[in-house]
């Protein structure tokens, strides 16, 4: 059986109609067969199929049903809330119906986990993995005794999970398109034949589905012997893939066992114990670089396994799970070596390899920010615009009531109140306010030295590459950047602000630099493009990258010094957060960019402590702390 959205037609793919991908078959049989593995994640791009297996585990589950759990789920539906009816009428507090609730029993599917509110996928894994829903309702703690497993899915392009949260999946399985001509046409065949027939193609498999059926019924792992050279063999694979704890040892047994039971065998074999390492250990090693080569696994099991002396491997690659690579991995952000610099013309550097960094952008003013959240782009809405994300008690009169949260609060009370006519009495006491948040995405302008210097190959391959780095997260976080460069006689916004990557690589790829260094020019440019940014409490910020030194004015009558210290003046007093980068090498005797920096009120960093990823790095994280911490009850 199905749950779905009441409405929606449910047509299951039957699990055994699948074209390839036997590991994720085997996954989810594993799942539906051993209560001691709970968490399955499916990882792959889109049209891998994910999804269809995942669905399709209703089809071999017997009387389990599916749950869905829908991306825009709150806590009070997810984990319950207060019964209003039972609430008013006797004054007991009393959980609601939860998906939670409606999961035990039965088997619980999060559709593109990775993009489900942290808190969310965190007491969902809580709740499968202890087998207890917990939830904070209103001062009331509420347990709940809840059997079910979860099988997830992800696109790793679209967002990442933390190495905790790929650890709690007892086994995560990579997914990828069916490869071949052959192949292809078999599930466009299947597809079609299943969309236009769903009873009669359910009817082709239906005796492969009921054999699958009996297997997973059949089956009990407890009943299967692990033999004791199978102990060291795990722990020796779980250290050579780097996986951190216990759980991937824990799950490597278990799913060998599981193996074995569904194929019918007394005692876990070689073969078992290598499907299991595959199932289990990938998402779990520290072997996630693309340039660091995975060592194939050596397991030492006796002689009598093998049938002959030696040893024998498993191949394991590690799952990635990250988003697309800024290096080498696409069209649009190619790593590349930067061609020497000729002397007295322009010339055009490639884009460069990015780097990590420490936090180094000032604090936004006047603004609380929630340091232990990794998400930035929001703030709290002063008016009745964004999303509510809970309540608190009114600071003065309320301007956006929560009638929700209002009436649990008042409903316990009715039973020691005069209702008289009404349904249900609300007090002063019992009124709660909304509590919004909307998107703000950040504002970032680069205002680079592009003038011919010694320093110009190392200054621009960096900016190029931070800046591309920037733009892959700005792309889904609404974030914009831009880049302002000086040189020759005036300064030109060469990158308009933009989220668009592929505009961005084609500027920056044909950008080029020489020429003096009109300085003043640049940041007089920059804060023009800014300051239309500076309303409604934003502040946008503004990376200066040269190595202080200028020699073109903007007014041939005004001192170049006194023209510099006026423009970062008014910048100074501007809500835009300026942040300087000195080009110049440690240890130079005639650093200028430091009285820059002091001038505009900036910290003054060196170009040689950071890379273009690690200054990619510290803006990401610096704009963490962007986002205001509300203060609200659940």
């Amino acid at each position: 059986m199905d749950e779905r959205i009441p409405g929606h037609p449910v047509t299951p793919y039957p699990l055994t109609a699948v074209v390839g991908n036997r590991d994720a078959v085997d996954a989810v049989s594993c799942v539906l067969c051993n209560r001691n593995i709970r968490t399955v994640l499916l990882i792959g791009p889109p049209g891998s199929g994910k999804t269809v297996v995942a669905r399709a585990a209703g089809s071999v589950s017997g009387d389990r049903r599916i749950v869905e759990v829908p991306l825009n789920v709150t806590a009070e539906q997810a984990f319950g809330t207060i019964d209003l009816e039972e609430a008013v009428s006797s004054g007991r507090r009393r959980v609601s119906d939860s998906l939670m609730r409606r999961a035990d029993g039965n088997i619980l599917i999060a559709d593109n986990a990775n993009l489900l509110p942290k808190s969310i996928l965190h007491g969902i894994l809580d709740a499968v993995l202890t087998g207890w829903v917990m939830a904070e309702l209103d001062g009331t703690s509420v347990s709940e005794y809840c059997d079910t497993v979860l099988i997830a899915t992800m696109d790793p392009s679209e967002a990442e999970l933390s190495r905790h949260e790929l650890d709690r999946f007892d086994i995560c399985v990579r997914m990828e398109p069916i490869d071949g001509m052959e192949g292809r046409l078999e599930v466009l065949r299947r597809s079609l034949v299943h969309s236009h027939d769903p009873a009669g193609f359910r009817s082709l498999y239906e005796d492969s589905e009921e054999e699958l059926r009996q297997r997973i019924s059949a089956a009990d792992p407890l009943s299967v012997r692990l033999p004791e050279w199978a102990v060291p063999a795990i722990q020796g694979a779980c250290s050579a893939m780097g996986a951190d704890g216990h759980r991937g040892d824990i799950s490597v047994a278990e799913t060998a066992v599981t193996l074995a039971a569904l194929r019918g065998l007394g005692e876990t074999d070689l073969q078992c114990v290598r499907d299991a390492i595959r199932l289990c250990l990938p998402h779990r090693s520290r072997h996630e670089d693309a340039d660091e080569d995975v060592p194939d696994i050596i397991l030492d099991v006796p002689e009598t396994i093998l049938g002959e002396p030696g040893q024998t491997t498993v191949a394991a690659p590690p799952v990635s799970t990250s988003g697309p690579s800024t290096e080498g991995s696409g069209t649009w952000s190619p790593s590349m070596a930067a061609p020497p610099v000729p002397d007295a013309q322009d010339v055009v550097f490639e884009i460069g390899r990015t780097f990590t960094v420490r936090d180094f952008l000032p604090e936004e003013r006047g603004l609380s920010r929630d340091r232990d959240s990794g998400r930035r782009g929001l703030m709290l809405s002063r008016s009745a615009e964004g999303r509510c994300i809970g309540y608190e008690i009114p600071r003065g009169r309320p301007k956006d009531i929560a009638l929700g949260a209002t009436i649990r609060i008042a409903a316990p009370k009715q039973v020691h109140r005069d209702r008289g006519d009404l349904a249900i009495a609300i007090d002063g006491d019992d009124i709660r306010e909304k509590i919004r948040v909307r998107r703000k995405g950040a504002k970032m302008l680069f205002v680079v030295d592009g003038s011919g210097s010694m320093d110009a190959e190392r200054r621009m391959v960096a900016v190029k590459g931070t800046i591309l780095s920037i733009l892959e997260e700005a792309y889904r976080r609404r974030d914009m950047v831009g880049l302002v460069v000086f040189k020759g006689d005036e300064a030109e916004e060469v990158l308009p602000m933009t989220r668009s990557v592929l505009t961005a690589y084609g500027i920056l790829k044909e950008l080029p630099i020489g020429g003096r260094t009109p300085l003043t020019s640049g940041l007089r440019l920059g804060h023009d493009i800014l300051r239309r940014y500076c309303v409604k409490r934003e502040e946008p910020v503004m990376i200066v990258m040269t190595d202080g030194w200028g020699n073109v004015n903007v007014d041939p009558r005004i001192r170049p010094q006194e023209e510099l210290a006026a423009t970062c003046r008014v910048i100074l007093e501007s809500p835009i957060r300026p942040v300087v980068i000195d080009t110049e090498p440690r240890g130079s005797k005639f650093r200028k960019a430091p009285k820059l920096a002091e001038m505009l009120g900036a910290e003054c960093l060196l170009l040689e402590e950071m890379s273009a990823d690690s200054l990619s790095r510290t803006v990401e994280s610096t704009l963490a702390d962007m986002e205001t911490k509300p203060r609200y009850t659940r």
